[in-house]
Formats: structure tokens, sequence, C-alpha cells
């Protein structure tokens, strides 16, 4: 930066010259307090990080709590000291992870095998079953829930048919329907005196 001896200027053999040399510029330190005090919006805490001197790099993750857009945290972080011109690391919220789904195709109507090939090829588990009369045969999917989307990994709860009720055993209504199972074109007893009928 300067000498004792300006440049140019004849001097003695061994003469003593004094000079300096400069360090640069002069980096400040940089106190990092609470960025948030007027805000947690990312432009908010990137105003204050970028009007103290400060560089600013940023990233993205889901959080459930911290609404879309805002800042979730920062580093270093309050209370820090770092050099001017130092980057600090912003972590911006996505908003909440969105729920991964899966479509089930209709089972009603295949057999129990075909309906748990289904079932797992969907990236589900085969949950509880039950049996129930029906005029299906044996071995049939009635029902099953849940339906629609669902979670991966959700057990699918099965309603198979046991098939229609032995003979003999069906509970036909006055159309001819067993109420059990659904079975149709039962023969239906005339009422007898007393109002009630009989089934052959």
């Amino acid at each position: 930066m300067s000498q004792s001896v300006a440049g140019g200027t004849k001097v003695a053999k061994n003469t003593s010259v004094n000079y300096e040399v400069s360090k640069g510029k002069e980096v400040k330190d940089v106190y990092i307090g609470n960025a948030e005090q007027n805000g947690s919006s990312e432009s908010a805490v990137t105003s204050y990080f970028t009007n103290k001197g400060l560089k600013v790099s940023r990233s993205e993750q889901y959080h459930d709590s911290v609404p879309k857009g805002n800042v979730i945290s920062y580093s270093p972080g309050n209370g820090s000291t770092v050099k001017e011109g130092s980057t600090v690391n912003i972590v911006v919220s996505s908003g909440p992870k969105p729920v991964e789904t899966v479509s089930l195709q209709d089972l009603t109507g295949m057999t129990q095998a075909n309906a748990e090939n289904a079932i797992r090829n969907a990236g589900l588990s085969v949950g509880s079953q039950s049996t129930k009369p029906s005029s299906k045969p044996a071995g049939i999917v009635l029902d099953y829930s849940p339906r629609g989307n669902v979670k991966p990994g959700t057990a699918i709860t099965l309603v198979i048919s046991s098939g229609p009720c032995k003979d003999g055993s069906h509970t036909p209504d006055a159309n001819g329907t067993c109420t059990v199972c659904g079975t149709t074109g039962l023969a239906v007893t005339p009422p007898r005196g007393d109002g009630s009928t009989e089934n052959p």
C-alpha cells in the first residue's frame, strides 16, 4: 500500500526501506438473529439475510404444519456469527406431502383366488374374509371393502359366497326369492288357515 521511499528514488546501498502490504478488504462479522422477525415467508427471510450482506441458498421439503412457501429452518441458525458474504441455507416448505393412493379394480364377481391376486398386484394386502350364502357359486366375491382409491398396503376385506342354501333350507319370501341366499324361482306354499305359509 505504501513505502518509506518513493518509487524511482536513488538510495545508498543497504538502505532500509519500510513498506506496508494490504491485507485485502476487511471482512466484517455478521450476527444472525431471528430471521423470521418480519414473517416466515421465503421473501421476508431472504430479504433479512441479503440486507445483512449474506447470500441465500434454498431447498424445499414437505411439511405437515408449515404452510407452503414459508421457511421451515435456516442454517447457520439464530445466534450464529458468520463472515459477510457467507451463504445461509434456507429450507422452504412445499406443504403437506401428497397422499399416494392406489386404484383397485372392481372385485365383485371374481373368484376368490383372482381377487386376491388383483389385490396383491395393486400393492395392497388381503384382509379378513367371511362367507355368506348367495345365489352365486361358492368362492365368488360378493363384496369387499374399502373400495375406490386407497393407500398402498391397505388390507382389503372380502365377503365370499358360500353358494346357495342347501335344498330344503331355503326361506322364500312371497315372491319365491330366498331371503338368505337370494335364490329365485322357489315354490311358495299357499297360506294356511292361520295365515302362515309352509315351504315344500
